[in-house]
């Protein structure tokens, strides 16, 4: 987890700019809908919408889903990003 737990106490408080987005479930999921439009990654103006095309990897067995930045599209340093994981409210909506 970035930052770590205590930063700000004199901790480092950075993220790498190629983290990788890492949720875990309770539950198994449908992988046709685990896909890069179940999560949108913004700063500040949530209309412009995520500037990143993430790889999705899904691992049924450990119920993971893994969102991974290319080596050409990093995160910029010293930003702060918001996260939404959607979930669908009619079958044909975008989302876990």
């Amino acid at each position: 987890m970035f930052p770590a737990d205590g930063c700000g106490d004199g901790a480092e408080c950075t993220v790498p700019t190629n983290a990788t987005i890492t949720l875990r479930f309770d539950r198994f999921l449908d992988p046709a809908r685990v896909n890069r439009q179940a999560i949108l990654v913004y700063t500040g103006d949530r209309e412009r919408g995520s500037p990143f095309r993430f790889d999705v990897v899904y691992d049924p067995i450990e119920r993971v889903v893994e969102y991974r930045l290319g080596a050409s599209q990093p995160y910029q340093p010293n930003t702060l990003y918001q996260y939404e994981l959607f979930a669908p409210a009619t079958p044909d909506d975008p989302g876990i």
